[in-house]
């Protein structure tokens, strides 16, 4: 029987360990939470479910971090090039620092690269899919809106050069079917990657929004301040120089 992963730094944000129960099913509930918060690069998983519950957030963590791997798993066999993009860490910049982080629960290097969760398109690929999959009820596979997800991901990923283009293409895909854009808007231009020193890659990601998925950007332009603080989204003034 696969033992459940032990934290090391190589496995933080990593999605999953080959080889483990990766739903950690065996742990008890505290130690379940901080390792699935480990492979989803959480730097804060106490936080997170005094906030929300520790039941909701074990499930949050468990069905982002299975996505999380499902992509790169699809990525690997569809495109190489873009699965080592989507699973390299990378390096800091000097003046983007991590924030918001309890130093129990990072590796070190948590402090010089991001990895391949704590990314904007880690963070945002895996929950704009769920929004596809369905938050109304438990999905799985199988059911007709995953399997329209898992085609939507395919064609994503075969159109797409670098992890910021795929995550607009991906986007794109799923507010034309069924996701609804706002909530996705709020997992790709999450306003927690602002506490993740990647907001020089955020720009990047919203430059390809605007080429790429030129509705869904509209749609962005087209939120008050209001509707953007609510669900959680950058706002405005932080990304784009003039609405006109």
């Amino acid at each position: 029987m696969p033992q459940s992963p032990t934290i090391t730094d190589s496995n933080f944000g990593t999605f999953a360990s080959p080889g483990h129960d990766n739903f950690c099913s065996t742990l008890e509930p505290t130690e379940r939470l901080n390792t699935l918060g480990w492979l989803q690069a959480c730097p804060n998983p106490p936080a997170v479910a005094e906030e929300f519950g520790k039941d909701w957030t074990i499930a949050r963590y468990l069905e982002s971090n299975f996505v999380g791997a499902l992509i790169i798993e699809r990525a690997q066999i569809l495109s190489p090039y873009l699965a080592k993009k989507l699973s390299t860490s990378i390096t800091r910049l000097i003046d983007e620092p991590a924030k918001g982080f309890d130093p129990n629960f990072i590796p070190e290097t948590h402090l010089d690269s991001m990895s391949p969760a704590s990314t904007p398109w880690g963070y945002g690929a895996p929950r704009a899919l769920i929004e596809q999959f369905g938050r109304e009820k438990p999905w799985k596979i199988g059911d007709e809106r995953v399997m329209k997800g898992i085609k939507i991901l395919n064609e994503a990923i075969k159109q797409s050069y670098d992890p910021s283009e795929f995550l607009a293409i991906l986007a794109d895909k799923i507010t034309q079917a069924d996701a609804d854009p706002t909530a996705v808007l709020s997992h790709i231009l999450a306003i927690e990657l602002k506490n993740e020193g990647s907001f020089t890659l955020v720009k990047l990601v919203a430059e390809q929004i605007e080429k790429k998925s030129p509705e869904l950007w509209q749609h962005y332009l087209s939120l008050t301040p209001e509707d953007t603080e609510a669900a959680g989204i950058i706002a405005k003034s932080d990304l784009v120089t003039s609405t006109e």
